[in-house]
């Protein structure tokens, strides 16, 4: 039978931000990824797990939100990567340029143009 989630967890969940650092009720440290409905993808010695909301034990320090700062540095050609929404994979993309505040990149498989919500940049490919 699948567990209930505790409503109060799920609340302090869904305010982390990709990067934090967590401690499970375990005691194990966390790299917070993302919050799915009931589990939360979070890193733990550089391997990617699916951890229950209720595992959630405290917040052990933010991490800095520069997105904004690396969008701006995009230039027209620049490799840059996003999260799959399917599974935390990376997808990539080549800069093109920015219109109504979303990211136009292409996909350099398909050739194709997509826009792209900022909510969903990773980082620039160096």
């Amino acid at each position: 039978m699948a567990t209930k989630v505790n409503p109060d967890k799920l609340a302090e969940v869904s305010k982390l931000n990709r990067g934090d650092k967590i401690r499970l009720r375990s005691g194990e440290k966390v790299e917070f990824i993302r919050l799915k409905r009931k589990k939360f993808l979070g890193i733990i010695d550089g391997t990617t797990y699916n951890i229950h909301v209720n595992s959630f034990a405290e917040l052990l320090e933010e991490a800095e939100d520069n997105t904004e700062e690396k969008i701006n540095e995009l230039e027209a050609g620049n490799y840059f990567y996003i999260e799959s929404n399917r599974g935390g994979n990376a997808l990539l993309f080549k800069f093109k340029r920015m219109k109504n505040n979303k990211i136009v990149g292409i996909n350099p498989i398909s050739n194709s143009r997509t826009r792209i919500d900022k909510e969903l940049f990773v980082d620039i490919v160096k």
